[in-house]
């Protein structure tokens, strides 16, 4: 009782109108829980990572361009390079750091790459593809460590495949094989936690709500919603390296990431035609989310079906796309007002902010393709804490949508009820009854009650209305208690009640009979009242005659009800108590 009072009161809570101020502290709460979350789990898996060291201070690239000009550099960071450069990073391995059972591991893009000592091959992906001019993408190179390569160096050839994308060498580790997930993940095991707890819960969401029959528009905005948050979270989590945590499948590590990124945008797009209600802006979101998902298909098709074709070679593409989206939604959250809808307004401090963020990453990644600036920060956190506080924002705006579904759902379903059920006594009213009568035609098998409350006059005369009123509402509880759960009950009109029971037998109808007298009977033994209950009833059935229709039985009941009521106050006339 406890827990549905509790629901009750959050349904009437959020029913009202809540202000600003409350909302906006609500996910500030989150976001703090969210940081302070991250801030436990990274402290946690900090402490278990065995030994390990990165090696990015110790190395050093030379760069072999297309056109035979060389360059040198003393770290893994190289300026852009163009198809058919390769490029050759030295790795030394100090022997004052050496790690039994070793293995070595970094990741680059847009590469066949060939990690070897001494000539012998450790490693090696993307030779066949390169030969084909395929495209990549992203790849860890992955590989265990000789003991005789501590105290000399490893040789990393890469060799670029794709001129549309940069090439880019990320962090180079070295970490005993045991505890190779933990250095992979490093300081980002709570983002991988967190990530992978985001895509679980979203890619639920999208297969509960895909199986729900009904919802509408909620159900729409969900799917929209939740597949979005999908894509998002392919992206994130490719761009991460995080997948490699958990397949070895190089080809699906490598393309995750740019699935992700193709597929979000659109139903994002369709998502904000349920958000915001201007009818121009609707049609620009349909217009962009078919463009977006058709690129989307096209590129899939090519990426799969041919060989020099890759997502990367259309990135550019889906970045103006993904930029005119984010122009659109800021023309439309400027020009038009929310007018004071919360939901709306928590929307549009998410998207905004995510926009901020994805924007900005896309400017560090054409700085990085510039190659003329090297930006030396953690891009990747930032990025991925603007990531968790729109997710966060979106969640929150749909669970608010969902609570006022819900809500205005049972309101409507409480006026209907309304309605239908008489005031005083709270069974259905004539309005309702006079509506089963009409579905009643449909059957075939049923017997009908009708009753007419005696003593009502001398109630109202005598004791006053009040008591009038309850002995309506005493003889409503009977017939409740008695049909309630057998069939249909309602007051027909001021003292007439009607029951139908449908499929009984005779000996079932008599049951009810008698039953209907012992609750009279029990009602009058307690004396609630000042005047005996008393009531007089016909009972007809529609299997009395062939083809006996439901008006019919109606009226052989009404007859029967007055002939009883009349035997009844002929029988006690002379008490004075039937009218």
């Amino acid at each position: 009782m406890a827990v549905v009072n509790l629901i009750n009161l959050i349904e009437k809570k959020w029913a009202e109108k809540m202000s600003k101020k409350y909302l906006f502290e609500l996910v500030g709460m989150l976001i703090l829980l969210l940081i302070i979350f991250s801030l436990i789990v990274s402290k946690l898996t900090e402490s278990d990572r065995g030994e390990g060291f990165i090696l990015d201070s110790y190395v050093s690239t030379e760069v072999e361009r297309a056109d035979g000009a060389v360059e040198h550099y003393d770290s893994n960071y190289f300026e852009t390079s163009a198809k058919g450069d390769r490029i050759i990073v030295t790795i030394p391995l100090p022997v004052e750091k050496k790690i039994s059972n070793a293995i070595l591991f970094c990741s680059v893009y847009q590469c066949a790459v060939e990690l070897s000592y001494q000539g012998e091959v450790l490693y090696s992906y993307g030779n066949t593809e390169s030969e084909k001019g395929r495209a990549i993408g992203n790849v860890l190179v992955c590989a265990d460590v000789p003991d005789a390569a501590w105290g000399d160096a490893l040789t990393l050839e890469c060799t670029v495949v794709d001129y549309t994308d940069f090439t880019k060498l990320n962090t180079v580790m070295v970490c005993e094989a045991k505890n190779k997930i933990q250095f992979l993940l490093g300081d980002n095991a709570a983002s991988y936690l967190l990530s992978m707890s985001v895509l679980v819960v979203f890619a639920g969401m999208f297969f509960v709500l895909l199986c729900w029959g009904g919802g509408g528009e909620i159900k729409m905005q969900g799917l929209y919603l939740s597949s979005f948050c999908v894509g998002l979270m392919m992206w994130q989590m490719g761009y991460e390296r995080m997948f490699y945590v958990i397949s070895n499948n190089v080809t699906f590590c490598g393309l995750a990431e740019y699935v992700g990124i193709f597929f979000a945008p659109a139903p994002f797009c369709m998502f904000l035609c349920y958000v915001e209600p201007n009818k121009l802006f609707q049609k620009t979101m349909k217009l962009l989310a078919g463009v977006l998902i058709t690129v989307f298909g096209v590129t899939t098709v090519l990426n799969f079906t041919t060989e020099q074709y890759h997502y990367c070679r259309f990135l550019k593409v889906v970045h103006v796309l993904i930029a005119i989206v984010a122009v659109a939604i800021l023309l439309e959250f400027i020009l038009v007002r929310s007018r004071g809808d919360n939901k709306r307004m928590l929307i549009r401090f998410g998207v905004i902010l995510y926009i901020f963020f994805a924007l900005s990453d896309m400017l560090l990644f054409y700085v990085e393709t510039i190659g003329k600036f090297h930006i030396d920060m953690d891009t990747e956190s930032i990025t991925s804490l603007g990531l968790y506080v729109f997710l966060v924002v979106m969640l929150i705006s749909y669970v608010l949508h969902v609570l006022e579904h819900v809500v205005s759902v049972k309101e409507k379903q409480q006026l209907e009820q309304m309605a239908y059920l008489d005031g005083m006594t709270g069974i259905a009213n004539r309005r309702r009854c006079l509506d089963y009568f009409e579905e009643l035609k449909k059957k075939k098998d049923f017997t009908v009650f009708f009753f007419d409350v005696n003593n009502l006059k001398i109630a109202n005369d005598q004791y006053g209305h009040d008591i009038g009123d309850r002995l309506i509402s005493a003889v409503a509880q009977i017939i409740r208690e008695v049909f309630g759960e057998e069939g249909f009950c309602g007051r027909y009109g001021g003292d007439e009640f009607v029951a139908v029971v449908e499929h009984s037998s005779e000996a079932a109808i008599k049951q009810m009979e008698a039953h209907l007298k012992d609750t009279i009977a029990c009602v009058n033994k307690e004396q609630q009242l000042p005047l005996p209950v008393a009531v007089a009833y016909g009972i007809a059935s529609s299997t009395e005659g062939e083809g006996l229709q439901a008006d019919e039985v109606m009226r052989l009941a009404d007859e029967r009800m007055y002939e009883q009521k009349r035997k009844m106050k002929e029988a006690d006339e002379s008490l004075g108590k039937y009218v």
